[in-house]
């Protein structure tokens, strides 16, 4: 564990299904809560410094059938991370993608349609990013 970053939570949502909480860590990392239980399910490090703010949302359907989960985190450590989560129980994140920044970042939101990705950031401009499966 971090010890310049302790875990306090920053930013917390539900995840699609409305059954558990996804907290975003000031250690970089990713939780993921039962929320009737609040058993702890999945913990992923995915920054090496603290997570402004996350979003979860479906995203798309694997070969198999299975809906996937993107899951998008703005980190201080001035990168954008895009993750498929393809299940709660399973412990890892698959097809990483991290996308560097210019300024430390505030903020991010999905619109209706989860097509658009808005990022504020610490400067004066709101950056949009299309998104496609």
């Amino acid at each position: 564990m971090k010890l310049c970053n302790p875990p306090y939570v920053y930013s917390v949502m539900y995840d699609p299904s409305g059954e558990n909480y996804v907290a975003a860590l000031g250690n970089g990392a990713v939780c993921t809560v039962r929320r009737k239980t609040m058993k702890i399910l999945r913990y992923v490090e995915l920054h090496c410094q603290r997570i402004v703010d996350a979003f979860l949302c479906k995203w798309n359907k694997t070969a198999a059938g299975e809906e996937t989960e993107l899951l998008v985190t703005a980190s201080n450590d001035l990168t954008l991370g895009l993750s498929l989560y393809s299940s709660p129980r399973e412990a890892s994140v698959e097809n990483r993608l991290m996308i560097r920044i210019e300024n430390p970042p505030n903020a991010i939101l999905f619109d209706r349609t989860h097509s658009a990705l808005y990022l504020a950031d610490t400067g004066n401009d709101i950056c949009r990013i299309v998104m496609k499966p």
